[in-house]
């Protein structure tokens, strides 16, 4: 992956225009929303619970946020940052 970051592109083929652009953050704004809603229904579910549990499960639902964040970084700057 490391030698495929150093190869340059031919010329002309880093013309990328706004509808591009718009469409990779409009990608990378959808993985960062559907990380949000691991947290939001780990709180919303456990409303009957105590707080001990809430807490536990909500700082447990951050593991699965954080990975489909960078899932998204991943796919964002593989699809979109380093192609050609």
């Amino acid at each position: 992956m490391l030698a495929a970051a150093t190869t340059q592109c031919p010329p002309g083929s880093t013309d990328k225009n706004g509808l591009f652009w718009a469409i990779a953050f409009t990608v990378l704004g959808l993985f960062l929303l559907l990380g949000l809603v691991a947290p939001v229904m780990a709180i919303r579910f456990t409303r009957a619970r105590k707080t001990v549990a809430r807490v536990l499960w909500t700082l447990a639902a951050c593991v699965p946020m954080l990975a489909v964040w960078l899932l998204g970084l991943f796919v964002f700057g593989r699809v979109f940052i380093m192609s050609c």
